[in-house]
């Protein structure tokens, strides 16, 4: 699933630990979410406004299929940006708790100053969370075609500010940016606009958190 592969492209592979802001991962997490739909045929998205497809057939998976059903009811058509902002808040609980139900993280809670608690998603097979990253830098270092998948990934990488993990290794990171570049111009026009939403999402929340 897009979003569990952007769950571990946002987190450690060994400790779970975030690699970027929870904000950035929040926005990068809706959009997956929202992407699982949209790639699925269940939703389309034109003029920054999200529209169920026809016919209109629910997901298998339980996730995907709530929020589809959320988009069903509402009588409005929602924006794209409205709809990030929605599933940002919970997004990224929804997505913890599929990858823990289906065996491939486990909860790590964690106390601090006796008060606070904070919970970590360990990832139960390091090989299968670096998975994500490691085929997409591979992609970028080599320049290899990449599917559609892989494509908005690597797009919500660079959006959340994740790209540099993809490409630090790369023995010419500006060919790899430029390869980056290349593969996103090649984006269809909804996910291209549900990338750019989501750009513009985390950075104004990493302003807004730097002032």
């Amino acid at each position: 699933m897009l979003a569990d592969d952007f769950f571990r492209l946002a987190h450690d592979d060994t400790s779970g630990e975030l690699r970027v802001h929870a904000q950035a991962a929040g926005w990068g997490l809706a959009a997956a979410l929202l992407g699982e739909l949209l790639y699925a045929g269940r939703i389309r998205i034109t003029d920054s406004l999200v529209h169920v497809a026809h016919p209109a057939v629910p997901p298998a998976d339980a996730v995907a299929h709530g929020i589809f059903d959320q988009i069903v009811a509402e009588r409005t058509r929602h924006t794209v940006r409205t709809w990030l902002t929605f599933l940002s808040d919970d997004g990224y609980e929804q997505v913890a708790t599929r990858l823990v139900r289906e065996g491939h993280a486990r909860r790590k809670a964690s106390r601090f100053l006796f008060v606070t608690w904070s919970t970590t998603y360990v990832p139960v097979d390091m090989k299968t969370a670096a998975w994500p990253v490691v085929r997409l830098a591979m992609g970028l270092r080599q320049r290899t075609p990449l599917d559609e998948h892989d494509v908005f990934l690597a797009g919500l990488a660079e959006a959340t500010g994740l790209d540099e993990y993809l490409i630090r290794d790369a023995d010419h990171r500006d060919w790899a940016r430029g390869y980056l570049r290349h593969l996103l111009s090649t984006v269809a026009a909804p996910a291209a606009e549900l990338l750019a939403h989501t750009r513009a999402a985390v950075g104004n929340a990493l302003v807004a958190h730097h002032t």
